[in-house]
This record gives structure tokens, sequence and C-alpha cells, in this order.
């Protein structure tokens, strides 16, 4: 019994995760300075197209008017590796969102992220870092680095070619 019941909560688990997780478009990382220290910043543009209430926070979030009240963790799948940020805004509207990160592919990003701590999330079109163009606004989040740097120490690096 307990065989049938261990695959069918990991699907459930699998299909609510993946209801709440936001493609990503695009990454880069940026310097800023925070508490007078400059630090590298991890910026995803994110698909809230079909979720109106996190463009809503967003914009909120930017303009300082988003309730404080988020709580943010995260998950880890070793066997993908992949690392997957778990964000619940409670209010006014209580909703959940997660931002997925695949080591693999996206190890720099990943790896700036445990060293700084900052996540950055836009809505709007990142352009390429290197054309010198400003991003566009953004909220940024402070998040937990020592889970995420223990888990990048058990996951080796990608083969160099």
């Amino acid at each position: 019994m307990s065989r049938r019941v261990a695959p069918r909560a990991r699907r459930e688990l699998d299909r609510e995760v993946a209801a709440d997780t936001l493609n990503t478009r695009r990454a880069r990382i940026v310097p800023i300075e925070q508490d007078g220290v400059t630090r590298d910043a991890v910026v995803v543009r994110v698909s809230v197209g079909r979720r109106p209430e996190v463009a809503a926070w967003l914009e909120a979030a930017r303009n300082g008017q988003a309730d404080a009240e988020l709580s943010i963790g995260w998950l880890f799948l070793p066997e993908t590796p992949a690392a997957l940020l778990l964000c619940a805004v409670g209010r006014p509207v209580a909703f959940r969102f997660n931002v997925g990160f695949a080591v693999g592919w996206n190890r720099r990003y990943v790896e700036a992220l445990a060293e700084s701590g900052v996540l950055g999330l836009t809505a709007e079109r990142l352009s390429p870092a290197e054309d010198g163009a400003p991003p566009p606004p953004v909220t940024f989040l402070r998040v937990p680095m020592g889970p995420l740097r223990e888990f990048l120490r058990g996951v080796p690096p990608p083969p160099t070619l």
C-alpha cells in the first residue's frame, strides 16, 4: 500500500509545484548597492501573463505599497539538479509563486544568488547585460543563502569542454 501512496503523493506535489512555478524568460547578474555594500544581484524576468496577482504584487512591491508579509523558502531537487524558490504572499490576497533554477544550465546565476542573497524579479523585458541598458523596474527579494550554498556543495560542477 505505501508503495502506491508515495508515487501518488509525489505526482500531486509535482502538479502543485508546477502550477505555482513562473516561467523564466531571461536572467542576468547586475551590481546593486544595498546597505552601503555593492552586491551582484540576480535579476530574472518572469512571465506573469496567467498570474495577474503576481503582476499586481510585483508592481505594488516596486512602489513600496506591498505588504511585507512574504514567506520564502527553498525546495531542492538533487536528481535534476534544480533549486526552486517557494514564495507565499499573505496579504491583501494570499497566493503562492515559485521561481525555478536548473543548476546545470544556470549554475552561475545560482552561485551568484547563493553569495548575495538578492533576487530581483521583473515582468518586463530584460535586455542583454552587454548592451549597457539599465534594468527595467525590479522588485528585489532577500533569499536564504545558507541552504542554497549547502545544496550547491553537493552538486558537482558541469564538465568543462
